[in-house]
Formats: structure tokens, sequence, C-alpha cells
């Protein structure tokens, strides 16, 4: 079960909020936060105050403790959403508070709101100097996974860009000493697009550490004055999992069914196992594997296989900030042999709040994509590099019932030998999050 409240009261507005130093002083024979808890939990919430404010008279962050109080009083009275209200603004104005955090993260469960919850409680687990507290926010983790036994999230975003269709911007390319006239359905095409989607999940706990979960999900893309680029998919993914230690693994089933333009595309299914877990006090390591058929339904000669690989590494350096970079290995196998390719993905991403609430990501990707036989009508085989560079931007201060609108751009670049290949584009995304 959860920590009760009075615990976490004692936790947090004891050993974390006010203990200045590792001896707390001592009144009628109790510690001060003791004394704060009990009046709190008691409903002296103006004797609290009085107390809160003298303990914490002249000290730099006692504006933050006195705010802290106040959004626990609210959390006691019922409110939660004043709480939570309360804990945001604090944490906007220092991301490091981890009392708030910590309350936050617990407010958030409370009212429901599981994603968000894990979202703060694995900044805790991860990103905190405290090991008494790394291992409060891992119990409640625990707890929120194993309770968790069904779930569903949709999402809705706008899509401008200026190559929608990552179509070339030349005119001719050159191949075989002869030189083509790229026709203008292959070539840039800048447009405004909107996607949506949603995904559920069900989970049935077999005894133990395992337990198996069933889950799908549909997404769209609609673009405007046109349906070329319009897609729609469907998945559907079942894994088995097993809790071994520190170490998460998982293997199943995955199906895909891919619809471009309306028209049937694309069936692939297959497999996944992956493998998470905890490495020191602030990383967390990722290891998956997909294996793949794939079905083109138009385009029998591209049917064949697909396997990648990846291996992740994320490190909080604080509670507000991350670093993560993900390789990626990628091969595909057609019916054309000039098709079949390797391919290598490298992507980096640090993520920060900043005092006032900002909230940023900054992220960039490098993709190298070996083909395996010459080009048609050339002596060379395809050789393509991509670089993509981007920044999404969210704050506190301005959300939609609990939702923050969130802001993404990139940049990309791909550099071929054949030039029908080249492409840019400058893409942004408008969509909302619950992260914060």
């Amino acid at each position: 079960m959860f920590l009760s409240l009075r615990g976490v009261l004692a936790l947090l507005v004891g050993a974390v909020l006010l203990c200045a130093s590792a001896h707390a002083k001592q009144e009628a024979g109790e510690p001060e936060g003791a004394v704060l808890a009990r009046l709190v939990t008691e409903g002296q919430y103006d004797v609290a105050r009085r107390e809160l404010r003298r303990q914490v008279a002249g000290r730099p962050d006692a504006a933050l403790h006195i705010t802290h109080l106040e959004g626990i009083v609210k959390a006691r009275e019922g409110d939660l959403a004043g709480a939570i209200a309360i804990f945001r603004a604090i944490l906007a104005a220092e991301p490091n508070f981890l009392p708030s955090r910590v309350e936050l993260a617990r407010t958030l469960l409370q009212a429901g709101d599981t994603d968000a919850s894990t979202y703060h409680f694995e900044a805790i687990a991860r990103g905190s100097d405290d090991p008494a507290l790394q291992r409060f926010a891992a119990r409640y983790l625990e707890n929120i996974d194993r309770a968790r036994t069904h779930g569903f999230s949709s999402y809705f975003s706008l899509l401008p860009s200026t190559n929608v269709n990552k179509g070339t911007g030349n005119r001719t390319f050159e191949a075989g000493g002869l030189v083509f006239t790229i026709d203008e359905d292959s070539r840039e095409a800048s447009g405004v697009g909107a996607a949506a989607g949603g995904g559920a999940f069900k989970t049935v706990r077999l005894g133990g550490a395992m337990a198996l979960t069933a889950s799908g999900a549909v997404d769209v893309k609609k673009y405007k004055d046109t349906t070329s680029y319009d897609e729609l998919s469907l998945t559907a993914n079942l894994a088995l999992s097993r809790r071994m230690g520190r170490v998460t693994a998982a293997i199943g089933p995955t199906f895909e069914y891919r619809w471009a333009g309306w028209d049937p595309y694309l069936v692939r299914y297959g497999a996944t196992v992956g493998a998470k877990a905890p490495v020191g006090r602030r990383n967390t390591v990722g290891l998956s594997f997909t294996a793949l058929a794939q079905n083109y339904i138009d385009r029998d000669y591209r049917d064949g296989s697909r396997f990648a690989a990846s291996l992740s590494w994320r490190r909080l350096l604080s509670p507000s900030v991350s670093v993560s970079v993900k390789v990626g290995l990628d091969a595909e196998r057609t019916q054309r042999r000039h098709l079949d390719h390797n391919d290598l993905v490298l992507r980096l991403q640090m993520d920060k709040e900043w005092r006032g609430g900002l909230m940023t990501s900054l992220f960039g990707s490098y993709e190298n994509h070996h083909y395996l036989e010459p080009f048609p009508g050339t002596d060379y085989r395809r050789q393509d590099e991509k670089f993509s560079i981007g920044t999404s931007f969210s704050h506190r201060g301005f959300s939609i019932a609990g939702f923050a609108p969130q802001v993404t751009y990139q940049y990309s670049k791909q550099r071929s030998n054949v030039s029908f290949y080249d492409y840019e584009s400058h893409d942004l995304v408008l969509n909302l999050t619950r992260n914060f």
C-alpha cells in the first residue's frame, strides 16, 4: 500500500523540508519536523504556520517553505487542484525544491493523474541525492506499476512543415551519366497537417513478478488540401514481462497495419524483446530488439523483413536536468538488393526545467543509411546521411485543464550520393503534455 498521509507529512515536512542540518532542534522533546507534522495532522493550521515561520526565519528559502505548507494544507482540505497549482508554482520558482516535487507527485496521484505523477516520482528516484527520498519514490513507482491494470491515453497535434513528403529540393538528378528531370510529386511540398490518436492497455498479473499486458493504438495524420500524405495506422502488442531484481524484461508479438493516402499500404508483424534497469544512483539503461516481417500491399518488391536494435541511456543530473543518448541499428531486406540497407542512428537529448517555469528540451540526431548494392543505372551504392537538430518548450504557468501546450521545432537535412534523395525540412509540432 502507499505510505500513509501522516507518514508522508512526517517525511516531507520533517526530514526533508525543515532539516537544515543533521540534527534538528528540539522543542518539548519533539523534533521540529515532527511538531509541524503533528500540528498539520491535527488540523491546527494557524499554529503550524506560526511555528514554521519561526523555524525558517532568516533563511533565504523561507518563502518556499511557507508556500509549500499552504499546498499541504490545501491537499489536507481536499482541494487537490489548488494544492497542485501551489506545488507547480513553487517548482516554477525553484525546480530543485524537492519537498514540493514529492508532494506534487503524490497529490497528482491522489487526483488520478498517474502519468504526470510517474514523471515526477521518476525525477526524484533518479535525480535526488538523498537515498531515503530515492527509496521513497521508488516504492511509489512500484506501487503505481502494480496498481495500473488498465489505462487509456490520447493526443492531438498540429504539424506545419516546409516538406511534408520529405521530397527533394532538386529539379534534376544524374545517374549513369544521364540527367533525369524529377517530377513535381517527388519534390518538396510544404503544408499543414494535424495528428491525433489514442492508445489503451490492459494488464493481468500472473503472480509473483510476472505480468501480461495487451495494448493497442490508433494514429492518424491529415494534411490540408491533399490526401497524398495522409496516414492511418493501427498497432497491437502483447508483452509478457518479469521483474528480476532491478531489471524489468519483456517479450511479445507486435502487429501494425498502415494506410497511406487512405489506401492500404503496409502490414508488419513480428516480435519485440527488451529490458530496462536502473544503473547506479542516477542512470537508467534500456535495450531492445525487434524482428518484423513486412508485406507492402501494392509494392511486392519491397516485401521482406526488418530487424532493429537499440541501446538507450538516461542520466538525471538533478531532478530538473537530464541527458539521454540512444544508439540504434536497423536492417531492412527486400526483394530488390539495391533497396536493402543497414542504418545507424544516434540521438542525443537534454531536458531542463528553468527557474521561472520554462521547460525545454534540446536534441540532435545523426543517421547513416548504407545500401548494399549499386543504385540502378550506376556503379555505386546509395549512401545517405541525415542530420537533425531541434528544441521543444512549454511553461508551467500556462496550462489548459491540466495540459501544458508544448511547441517542438526540428530542422532536418539529408545528403545522398544519389541527389534524388537530398532534402531538408523545417517542422513544427504543437501539442499538449501532462509532464510538468
